[in-house]
């Protein structure tokens, strides 16, 4: 026998196993999740599961990590860093990721 029960997605994911973690993140990101996931189905779609999601697709970047990483500026300083404009931080990671958001100087994509 096959049960068919519709749950928002952060609570499919409090019960969860690695999923259980997407629950820790910023209230924010967790609404952005929610949004993205809204009407996907996870029998058709298996990767959007959240275990799937919170070992193999979310990723989070500090402002170094995507200015370093991402833009390949290895050499950049501090102070170089600190200079780079949010709005290309933004769309750097838009353009490569689905943009969440930015929490306490963390980025989370996926």
């Amino acid at each position: 026998m096959t049960v068919k029960a519709e749950l928002g997605y952060m609570e499919y994911a409090s019960i969860c196993g690695p999923g259980h973690q997407l629950c820790d993140l910023p209230e924010s990101i967790q609404d952005e999740i929610e949004e993205f996931m809204d009407g996907i189905d996870l029998v058709e779609n298996p990767r959007y599961h959240p275990d799937e999601l919170a070992v193999n697709y979310l990723q989070q970047f500090t402002k170094r990590d995507v200015v370093v990483h991402e833009l390949g500026e290895s050499e950049a300083t501090e102070e170089e860093i600190a200079e780079w404009d949010e709005d290309e931080i933004i769309e750097e990671l838009s353009n490569n990721y689905t943009y969440l958001g930015e929490e306490d100087g963390t980025y989370y994509v996926m």
